[in-house]
């Protein structure tokens, strides 16, 4: 059961000036690509936390997390659906 987007992923990369990622693979790696790094990390994360209403936890900050968008949709799915079990 998936309850984020990839489209909406990519939207909130674009909306922090991130645009490199329309061009993207969902399974490529953005880290590779060049396209997030250290510093884009922290901007994509608050604004993601702004968007999904949850909470990334410095634990949560792993390469295997936020390597492709299909990573990133893994993880907000299964803090999104950890935040509603709460």
């Amino acid at each position: 059961m998936g309850t984020v987007e990839i489209n909406k992923i990519r939207q909130a990369f674009t909306d922090i000036g991130v645009d490199d990622v329309d061009g993207v693979a969902d399974d490529e790696s953005l880290l590779e690509a060049g396209i997030l790094d250290s510093l884009k990390l922290i901007d994509v994360v608050e604004e993601l936390q702004a968007r999904y209403k949850v909470r990334i936890r410095p634990t949560d900050l792993t390469p295997t997390n936020f390597d492709s968008l299909s990573a990133i949709k893994s993880l907000l799915d299964r803090l999104i659906i950890g935040s509603a079990k709460s």
